[in-house]
């Protein structure tokens, strides 16, 4: 039984409600992190303060 949930849990994480696949291979969290650690990368300059994460969706 706990089995069961901890699977169903895990299934929910990989899905990605912004997209047209239903799962992915990792969670949507770290998904998400690399394509934001991506954009970051490429932006020439950033101010050294926090930004809000709506602005990177």
């Amino acid at each position: 039984m706990i089995d069961d949930l901890c699977r169903e849990t895990l299934a929910l994480t990989k899905m990605d409600w912004n997209n047209d696949g239903p799962y992915d291979r990792l969670p949507i969290t770290l998904n998400f992190a690399g394509t934001l650690a991506t954009m970051v990368k490429r932006m020439p300059k950033l101010a050294p303060h926090s930004y809000p994460v709506r602005l990177f969706m």
